[in-house]
């Protein structure tokens, strides 16, 4: 029987990117069930769940910056985001650049680049130096999650 979409994401986001036994060279499991998530349900049926889980199940920074590896490794950074504003936003709202830059800034920033590249918002041949943290959209979105806590 064919699992559902939330149960694809529990088994691809309950697991640590930085650990050692995570998909070992060769033996990439988790990438894999990614792709057969992948040849099952489409990108906007994926999307709404992999946020919800984000949201209901990545309380802390660590755990956040853990989704975001993860989610960069199983390609979905190339996907469009239906509002990609309110996804970057809550990204950089749980995890502050100003402690966990040395982590996780390059992480956010080119996922956050790519997504908005590919959902059509930015042009970076417009736009070369673009910044997702000087972006007013993005920083008034995250003082909107800010407002909601």
């Amino acid at each position: 029987m064919q699992k559902s979409i939330e149960e694809y994401t529990k088994d691809l986001f309950d697991c640590r990117f930085a650990d050692d036994s995570f998909d070992p060279e060769g033996q990439e499991n988790h990438l894999k069930e990614s792709w057969e998530l992948f040849d099952h349900y489409s990108w906007e049926k994926v999307f709404p769940v992999w946020f919800r889980y984000l949201r209901e199940k990545c309380p802390t920074a660590s755990d956040v910056i853990n989704f975001v590896n993860l989610y960069v490794y199983y390609d979905a950074g190339s996907k469009p985001v239906a509002n990609p504003i309110k996804f970057i936003s809550y990204l950089y709202y749980k995890v502050n650049m100003d402690i966990y830059w040395d982590e996780a800034g390059d992480l956010f920033d080119g996922l956050a680049i790519n997504i908005l590249s590919h959902s059509g918002y930015l042009n970076l041949q417009e736009d070369p130096y673009y910044n997702p943290l000087k972006d007013e959209h993005v920083l008034h979105a995250i003082s909107e999650w800010e407002n909601k806590k």
